[in-house]
């Protein structure tokens, strides 16, 4: 919806020279900042999805951890094929919906204020952006949880004379981590759509103020 003008532009009987591109008005850190963040939850899909093995129903979505050779195991949920399928699927959705917002962005004719006019389409663009790399910020905050939800497992057996033996996840250590990354994109992508929010308030509300001259 960003990609479409509040209003039809109020165009002049002259052309308007002044060139309209992508480039314009999307600034290359844009699909940069995204395409980052897409590839981060491509690579999160790809090793939890690795990691992951059938329940009971057929659905990757265990993960367990094996005590030697005794057969002695513990399993927990995991973000795996199952749910990160789907998920890469409506990702890639959005990086197309997001692409096409932008390409749509320079097709409207010049308003009657060229600079003003940039300026609007400029701040739709990072408006798309925001929206966008906000979905995929909360969608890795789901993701970065529920990876720390399976690296806290822990399994414990008696050792006879050894006493309690226990053997957690191979990424056990990184649960601070994961518990970082969590929050930071949760409050990123919350921040990112309340801006897009913000600024596309101001947007609706501008307007252009005559300036009379003696």
């Amino acid at each position: 919806m960003l990609s479409f003008a509040a209003r039809p532009a109020r165009t002049s009987t002259s052309a308007r020279l002044a060139p309209r591109t992508i480039g314009t008005f999307v600034r290359p850190r844009q699909p940069i900042l995204l395409g980052s963040l897409a590839a981060i939850a491509l690579a999160l899909t790809l090793a939890a999805g690795a990691a992951s093995e059938t329940d009971e129903l057929g659905h990757h979505t265990r993960f367990t951890i094996t005590l030697g050779t005794s057969g002695t195991s513990a399993s927990s949920g995991i973000y795996g094929w199952y749910h990160s399928l789907p998920s890469l699927a409506l990702l890639v959705t959005v990086l197309v919906v997001t692409a096409v917002a932008w390409i749509r962005l320079p097709r409207p004719a010049w308003g009657e204020d060229v600079a003003h006019d940039t300026a609007i389409r400029r701040t739709r663009a990072d408006n798309i952006t925001r929206l966008a790399s906000g979905a995929v910020l909360l969608h890795l905050a789901v993701v970065f949880n529920s990876l720390r939800g399976t690296a806290s497992i822990m399994l414990s057996v008696s050792g006879n004379e050894l006493g309690m033996i226990s053997l957690g996840t191979p990424f056990a250590a990184m649960q601070p981590v994961l518990f970082i990354a969590g929050t930071a994109a949760t409050v990123a992508g919350l921040a990112l759509w309340m801006l897009a929010a913000l600024t596309g308030v101001a947007i609706r509300t501008r307007r252009q103020v005559p300036v009379h001259t003696s």
